[in-house]
């Protein structure tokens, strides 16, 4: 090994091996001697217990020794001392809380109790937790912490009162469990909503009368704050489209009609926004010739639309009946162009990606094969998911009410199994995804049911959807042509149809809570003594109006709708104990208090007040507390 000269000794350059010559110096026996007497041992005579030299750190494979005494052995570790595991090491670092803290599964805690049930650190403010006895003699400091299920009782500590509870005096009748806001002379009474709605325009004409409309449907341009109506001419077959611009006093004015193409045979047209694109994904189909289907692109000027080159469907025919429909995925920044293919009726659909003034499409994917897709469908964008949902009636399988989810990723779309929401013969069929509860509501005409109008609410997860709760009625009366849109804002669902009994047009607005709805009397807007057909509806969300479409026997003309929520759940203060008769007193449980009239709550959720007073799952921006159980809910907002 190398060696340094150092005063006549060598020194070692690196950790010496077994057998190398190690030089000592002894002054033991020469005390006064300046450099004391050299001696010579080996390596091997050094103890073999050697765990670190120069901080390189050594397998450790026999014992560890403190003054010879052995203070760790081989068989402690996976015993007394564990090995060590990166993965579920502990570090000195903090953590962002950001999301949900669980327990075998279960919520205990979330971000929403922060500041609430559990304070901001604040290392001046030393926590502990609060002990039986402070609960008890009522002196729990505010650096003491305390589990959500203990709030109650140190309220009760604190107040010397049953804890978060007190007494009002009701302003009309109060049932056990009921949700109640508080007036400003101090009583308290059940949440109440009142809607209003107003037809602030109507008969607008789009088309003259000598034009009958095929097919129309109307789409909103949130970038340009304008409606597009579209429709196939029956007098001269063309695809066709009208710009409508809503002015500040309320009303709305059409440009005037242009042909999306000229010269074919069209049956299909439908439309849907592309945001990021600032310009409109067209379907249109043509039976002349190939009896090809077309993709367009559509970019509004003013009070006109102008258009690029079309662009054929890959690997299909045209479009059967009424069935297209577009939708657009803005996480995808491409559209689903979904149609019936003629002549076998597969249900398909294919991506259409816009660059510039041209559209580009993928491979064609089925979602329902053997003839199983007829007559209108529905489609809709579940943003929370980032799917697209089909609903339609599939004659394939006794014209069940079906829906199936599809997933865009890059220039393709694949789907999930098709689920039944219906087995009875519908039509008509709709849908349109909430954003506030983050369900879809499926509106269809049951036509084993005298044709009455329904509803169903459904939830995506991944490539499936579920139906878990039942279907419910909209209005019982022969009814047709009916239409779905959500106002993403409130999620609140306008939903226009046609009253067969009493020749006109109709319209209601649903709010969805959990698995079902709840809607306004039917509003008529518009009355004939013929049929009213061609409906359609959009929501204009700059000016918080419903804009709709429809054919009253010649010409195309629309209407202005307004819809106005108030609620006294903006006001609430807790949950009644008990019931109440009117101007009675009766306890109400307050912030701190547990609820245990209550029923069908889900353990660990957390649940907010809707605006009739319902307790929802769904974040309607009124949190009021967490479930303990399924009849008991803390209130602590």
């Amino acid at each position: 090994m190398s060696t340094k000269k150092g005063s006549g000794l060598p020194v070692l350059a690196e950790a010496p091996a077994n057998d190398d010559t190690l030089f000592i110096i002894d002054k033991s026996d020469i005390a006064d001697a300046p450099t004391g007497k050299t001696k010579k041992i080996t390596i091997s005579y050094l103890f073999t217990g050697l765990v670190k030299y120069d901080d390189v750190v050594a397998n450790f494979t026999g014992e560890l020794r403190q003054n010879d005494s052995p203070v760790l052995v081989a068989s402690d570790l996976g015993n007394s001392v564990q090995a060590h595991d990166p993965a579920t090491a502990k570090t000195n670092q903090l953590t962002n809380f950001t999301a949900g803290l669980q327990y075998n599964g279960n919520t205990v805690l979330d971000t929403g109790d922060l500041g609430i049930l559990v304070q901001p650190y604040n290392s001046a403010i030393p926590t502990q937790t609060a002990t039986q006895q402070e609960m008890e003699e009522g002196t729990v400091a505010a650096n003491r912490s305390m589990s959500p299920e203990l709030v109650a009782q140190a309220i009760a500590a604190l107040t010397g009162t049953a804890g978060g509870v007190r007494t009002f005096t009701a302003d009309g009748a109060i049932s056990a469990g009921d949700v109640v806001s508080l007036n400003t002379d101090s009583t308290v009474k059940t949440i109440s909503a009142a809607e209003n709605v107003t037809v602030n325009q109507f008969d607008v004409e789009i088309t003259n009368s000598a034009v009958k409309p095929w097919q129309a449907n109307i789409v909103y341009d949130s970038v340009n704050n304008k409606a597009a109506a579209f429709w196939v001419d029956n007098a001269t077959d063309d695809p066709t489209v009208a710009v409508g611009t809503i002015s500040a006093g309320g009303t709305i004015d059409w440009g005037t009609p242009v042909s999306i193409a000229s010269g074919v045979d069209c049956y299909n047209c439908n439309a849907d926004f592309d945001v990021a694109n600032g310009k409109f994904a067209i379907f249109y189909d043509d039976y002349n010739g190939a009896n090809d289907s077309y993709g367009i692109v559509g970019t509004i000027s003013g009070d006109t639309m102008t258009f690029g080159n079309p662009q054929a469907l890959t690997g299909t025919t045209s479009a059967l009946g009424d069935s297209c429909h577009v939708v657009y995925d803005p996480a995808a920044g491409a559209s689903a162009f979904i149609y019936a293919e003629t002549p076998n009726g597969y249900g398909r659909a294919q991506v259409g990606t816009i660059s510039g003034t041209d559209i580009s499409f993928g491979a064609e994917a089925t979602y329902s094969s053997a003839g199983n897709v007829i007559r209108a469908n529905g489609a809709c964008y579940d943003s929370s998911d980032e799917k697209v949902v089909i609903s339609y009636e599939a004659a394939g399988n006794n014209q069940y009410g079906t829906s199936v989810v599809g997933s865009i990723s890059g220039t393709d779309i694949s789907f999930g199994s098709e689920v039944v929401f219906a087995s009875a013969a519908t039509k008509d069929v709709d849908c349109a995804y909430d954003a506030v509860a983050n369900k879809t509501m499926v509106t269809f005409v049951d036509d084993a049911a005298s044709d009455h109008a329904k509803y169903i609410i459904g939830d995506v997860s991944g490539a499936a959807i579920t139906f878990n709760g039942s279907e419910g009625t909209i209005k019982s009366v022969d009814t047709e042509e009916m239409r779905v849109v959500s106002n993403p804002v409130t999620g609140t669902m306008g939903v226009i149809f046609q009253n067969n009994v009493a020749n006109d047009a109709e319209i209601t607005f649903g709010t969805i809570v959990g698995d079902s709805a709840s809607f306004t009397t039917p509003e008529v807007v518009k009355n004939y003594t013929t049929t009213v057909d061609r409906l359609s509806i959009c929501y204009s969300s700059a000016d918080d109006k419903y804009i709709v479409t429809y054919d009253a026997g010649g010409g195309l003309d629309s209407g202005l709708i307004d819809y106005e929520l108030t609620t006294t759940a903006d006001d609430y203060i807790g949950i009644a104990v008990e019931a109440i008769s009117d101007t009675a007193s009766g306890e109400i449980n307050i912030i701190g208090g547990v609820n245990a009239q209550q029923s069908g709550l889900t353990t660990g959720a957390k649940y907010y007040v809707s605006s009739t007073g319902a307790l929802t799952t769904s974040d309607t921006g009124r949190p009021i507390g967490r479930a303990l159980s399924s009849t008991e809910i803390l209130i602590n907002n």
